[in-house]
């Protein structure tokens, strides 16, 4: 192999690697923001597979949710994010139904899009 297909092998490889490690919060900033009326105090792991530290919906608190970008909506432009909270008290449950998350057993999963304001 020339030296040049190695650097061309080596970039074709990187752009993924790069694409699948990224940091959640950065790709929330690249986004345009946290998602619609979500805001959270940090944000770890992957674009993938992530956690919103102290996230809320307004002023009602939200916890530590699991959240992930979903991959075929990427691919045509819609920036998604999926939300997965644990149960939140009863007095909740009209203001996630109104952002259209549902109820999945003991869980609440919604799915939010990126950049909009």
């Amino acid at each position: 192999m020339s030296r040049r297909s190695l650097i061309l092998l080596f970039l074709l490889l990187l752009v993924p690697a790069l694409a699948i490690t990224l940091p959640l919060r950065v790709g929330l900033k690249l986004s345009g923001g946290e998602p619609g009326p979500v805001s959270a105090l940090a944000a770890e792991g992957s674009i993938w597979s992530g956690r919103l530290i102290d996230a809320r919906i307004g002023a009602a608190p939200l916890g530590d949710p699991e959240v992930g970008l979903k991959f075929w909506p990427l691919l045509v432009g819609r920036q998604r994010l999926v939300i997965e909270a644990d149960a939140v008290p009863a007095m909740m449950d009209a203001q996630y139904s109104a952002l259209g998350f549902q109820r999945s057993g003991e869980r609440w999963v919604g799915e939010l899009p990126l950049g909009q304001k």
